[in-house]
């Protein structure tokens, strides 16, 4: 799956607007994920920045869910 911020959006509206965190995270973990540290973080804090940009994280029945703002 292709790591982009239209990606992102592209699940979501997939998945009726909402989706779990957990489930979010392991779709994109491959991507997001590197041997090298450096580049590990610098792609974790780029996937939070596109989140963050088109969805909020809202706790629901003790699950936190992303949805698309």
């Amino acid at each position: 799956m292709a790591f982009t911020q239209d990606s992102i959006v592209s699940l979501l509206v997939a998945e009726g607007g909402k989706v779990k965190k957990s489930e979010l995270m392991g779709k994109f973990r491959a991507v997001v994920d590197s041997v090298d540290p450096a580049e590990r973080e610098r792609n974790r804090e780029l996937f939070k920045t596109f989140v963050n940009n088109v969805a909020l994280v809202k706790e629901v029945d003790g699950f936190r869910y992303v949805v698309l703002k």
